[in-house]
């Protein structure tokens, strides 16, 4: 076999030439895969290059488990390392407990410059205190909502006249208050009160507490504010009120002489103070035609049954004193939602009104009322229930019912029952609030 590289003639058989080692085998087509002859340098069959070499497929090793592994641990450790609470772990353990409702907002520093005289409650002002609350949480541990006070800024007392001064609050915090919690002198006039007055009880959020403090007016003439705050079993100071008075002296009158005495002409100085208070809400409910009562909800239109929905509300007036003088009676209804369309109808068929009606309770079908009189208040169009009104027959229903528990109403549409239209056409009233202003 002849050599193609040197022309070396080699015996049949060899693999190899003898005289240079070229190689004596054909090159397989790296195209087609025929065997070609030797010295061929492209395909006998498919005229492709003998030389190029055939591409070698890279063969995917498969990943191995334990760096999937390994991946997946570090990226559970790095998520729960950014959002782990740290600080949850060196808080308070009180700190921890479930938010609640906020209630309406508290008396601030910011309104006590308004005019003495204007007591009305403001419920939408800022809250008393605003402590830095965990992470998380929205709601302070520890924070208050005024409600209502006795004795007014600027109430005047004779110099050296001992009085009591009482805050109605309500806790909008996380925590509880237990009796460990005060309320305590912070800066100001003390006016001969104690230092400190630690709770009567535990208070739980969304629980209201009255807190009152023995007071004494200066015996000096003049204008005095004593501020106090509520204080936590940890020592947490929150809640800011205040005690503002005026301390008269008593005029002596003129002097007469007759004979060899004196006698002094006196008029005397009458004091009134003046209150404002929100009435608690005690026991609402609704009847629905003449068969149906149902209890803790304040509604009025109908049904889409075509039957009246006549609400009823009873307020606590328990603790307004049978010699007070009332001189306002004023209703929020602005909190309510919307069922239909029941103050189209009131232009067509009606307005909703107020009613005296006492002696309802317990509530039952039966208690629905059979005429409807002269009603206390009214609102014709669904934009007037926004605005607080002043109602001057409920302040003589108030004053004739002191002494008793409650002062009972209800509410409803007039001029129709329903509108035979098969659907439900009526307003609900979430909270309706009375604010009441008396002398004492």
């Amino acid at each position: 076999m002849k050599c193609p590289n040197c022309a070396h003639i080699n015996a049949e058989g060899y693999q190899f030439c003898e005289e240079c080692g070229y190689s004596l085998a054909g090159k397989r087509c790296p195209a087609c895969g025929h065997q070609n002859q030797p010295g061929m340098s492209f395909c006998e069959e498919c005229g492709s290059s003998l030389s190029a070499r055939p591409e070698r497929r890279k063969e995917r090793k498969p990943f191995p488990v334990w760096a999937f592994v390994t991946t997946a641990l570090i990226v559970v450790a790095a998520v729960a390392f950014f959002t782990l609470d740290w600080k949850s772990l060196f808080t308070h353990p009180t700190a921890q407990t479930d938010a609640v409702i906020i209630a309406p907002s508290s008396k601030s520093e910011e309104d006590h410059s308004a005019p003495a005289e204007q007591q009305e409650i403001q419920p939408q002002q800022e809250p008393l205190s605003q402590p830095a609350s965990p992470k998380g949480d929205t709601t302070p541990c520890n924070k208050a909502d005024f409600v209502s006070e006795t004795i007014p800024d600027g109430t005047s007392f004779l110099a050296g006249t001992d009085f009591t001064k009482t805050w109605r609050l309500r806790n909008t915090g996380s925590c509880a208050w237990n009796t460990n919690y005060e309320l305590v002198f912070s800066s100001g006039e003390r006016m001969s009160g104690s230092q400190s007055n630690k709770f009567a009880a535990s208070v739980k959020p969304g629980e209201t507490i009255d807190i009152s403090v023995d007071l004494q007016a200066p015996n000096a003439q003049g204008s005095y504010k004593g501020i106090w705050k509520l204080e936590s079993d940890d020592g947490d100071q929150f809640a800011q009120m205040w005690v503002q008075i005026e301390a008269a002296e008593l005029d002596i009158g003129n002097l007469v002489f007759e004979g060899s005495t004196f006698t002094k002409t006196v008029t005397p100085m009458q004091i009134m103070a003046q209150q404002t208070i929100s009435l608690d809400l005690l026991v609402s409910g609704n009847i629905q035609g003449n068969n149906l009562a149902y209890l803790n909800s304040v509604e009025a239109g109908d049904t889409m049954f075509d039957e009246q929905i006549v609400g009823l509300m009873a307020f606590d007036i328990s603790y307004i004193p049978t010699s007070a003088i009332i001189k306002s009676v004023e209703f929020d209804f602005s909190i309510y939602a919307e069922t239909g369309d029941p103050f189209n109808k009131s232009f067509s068929f009606g307005t909703l009104c107020l009613y005296e009606h006492s002696g309802w309770q317990p509530l039952d079908a039966s208690d629905a009322p059979s005429s409807t009189g002269a009603p206390d208040i009214c609102w014709y169009t669904k934009s007037e229930l926004s605005t607080p009104k002043v109602s001057s027959a409920s302040v003589n229903y108030l004053q004739n019912n002191l002494g008793s528990n409650h002062l009972e109403y209800f509410i409803t549409f007039t001029g129709y029952t329903t509108d035979n239209d098969g659907n439900s056409d009526y307003i609900h009233f979430t909270y309706p609030y009375i604010y009441v202003i008396y002398e004492n």
